[in-house]
């Protein structure tokens, strides 16, 4: 997970981290999805990743 500041990973910890936002439902979109770590994904709250590019 590709951000400017931080990597995916950090900014999920820190969703989870926090009572306000560790409730919102994350779903991610990624051209890099062979080399998620689905485990630590589920972990941290996500609840889908989908590859790019996909059709609607």
């Amino acid at each position: 997970v590709m951000m400017p500041d931080m990597d995916g990973y950090t900014f999920l910890q820190q969703l989870q981290a926090n009572p306000v936002t560790q409730g919102i439902p994350v779903i991610l979109l990624t051209a890099m999805a062979h080399r998620l770590d689905q485990q630590q994904l589920l972990v941290l709250g996500v609840k889908a990743a989908i590859a790019k590019p996909f059709n609607p």
